[in-house]
């Protein structure tokens, strides 16, 4: 895989930077995520508010401000969410034993 493909390569683009920056000014470099324990209110990133893979887009409307440990977590909890649900798809269902029927 070439270099400059990656997520690394589209976040550092002059217009993602920009988009970045309106985004963070427009909410006032607060985080919009506050998850208790985790927050520390000063948002440096942008997250977005709906999943491009699930249909979301890359506009400023589906874009929010979050601090590190917050965008971290809601992440890392998308990603636990989708390694489940691929998880079910691959079990099969129990089929009972046919002595049992």
């Amino acid at each position: 895989m070439p270099w400059g493909t990656g997520a690394r390569a589209r976040t550092t683009t002059p217009a993602h930077r920009a988009q970045r920056l309106r985004v963070l000014r427009r909410d006032r470099y607060r985080c919009q995520l506050q998850y208790p324990g985790r927050c520390i209110g000063t948002a440096t990133e942008m997250d977005h508010k709906d999943n491009v893979a699930s249909g979301g887009s890359d506009n400023d409307a589906n874009q929010q401000a979050a601090c590190k440990p917050c965008h971290a977590k809601k992440s890392s909890d998308e990603g636990h969410a989708a390694q489940a649900i691929k998880r079910s798809r691959l079990k099969l269902p129990v089929e009972r034993h046919p002595g049992l029927l």
